[in-house]
């Protein structure tokens, strides 16, 4: 049997994942990441702290002929991981508070991985962690899931940003413009934007007026990197 196919989504964090080194996939869930990788001879460590979905990735990675390549253990996060044997660590699909604990839980094992991170909300937050514990935004992608546009980007311990414009809300301008999803993504964001402080408008409370003035914020943001934008594609 041929290895799975992946989601538009799940192709964008494939195409970020550095080329050697052993993968730990955290939270592998059905396992289709863990066992596309093992098709194309790579070394996996798939984890998830639920039985059934291990079960599944198992079964899966039988069923294709990689089960000689793709280790499946029970656990929370990295705590399955020995130090030092995966050298990356894939987190996707889930929410950035979630990341968050998860790298926090084992500083020292996390520090040792480049980290591969697809959440599905509160990325800023997320990079902000990143920033705030050492690490440097090494790669940005995009990949589009049922018509809504998700980032992914990888990082590494120590790794200081290459380039010069960074915010923890869109990320590294430069490598995220090598992306051709990078424009419509700023796009679908400002639209966000505007829907919500339309919403926090009609809202009455004092958490209202903070929240729109978040959006605002967030909004001159994506509006000043669409700007830079265009005109770093002229240049």
């Amino acid at each position: 049997m041929k290895s799975p196919a992946l989601s538009p989504r799940m192709a964008a964090v494939a195409a970020l994942i550095p080329d050697e080194g052993v993968v730990a996939d955290i939270g592998a869930d059905h396992g289709r990441l863990a066992v596309w990788l093992a098709g194309r001879g790579r070394r996996v460590i798939a984890v998830d702290v639920s039985a059934p979905s291990l079960a599944k990735s198992a079964a899966l990675a039988a069923r294709c002929g990689v089960a000689d390549r793709v280790s499946c253990r029970l656990g929370d996060g990295m705590e399955p991981l020995s130090p030092g044997e995966a050298q990356i660590a894939v987190l996707a699909g889930m929410g950035g508070r979630t990341m968050e604990e998860i790298l926090s839980a084992d500083p020292v094992k996390t520090r040792t991985l480049q980290l591969v991170l697809q959440p599905m909300n509160a990325g800023g937050a997320l990079r902000g962690w990143l920033y705030r514990n050492g690490f440097g935004i090494m790669g940005e992608g995009y990949g589009v899931e049922r018509g809504s546009i998700r980032q992914v980007f990888r990082a590494r311990y120590g790794q200081v940003d290459p380039m010069r414009r960074f915010d923890c809300l869109i990320g590294n301008w430069e490598l995220a413009s090598e992306h051709p999803l990078f424009g419509a993504y700023l796009i679908q964001e400002s639209g966000r934007c505007r829907t919500l402080m339309a919403c926090a408008c009609r809202g009455r409370k004092e958490a209202s007026a903070r929240r729109f003035a978040e959006l605002e914020r967030q909004l001159a943001l994506y509006e000043g990197a669409m700007a830079w934008l265009a005109q770093h594609l002229k240049s």
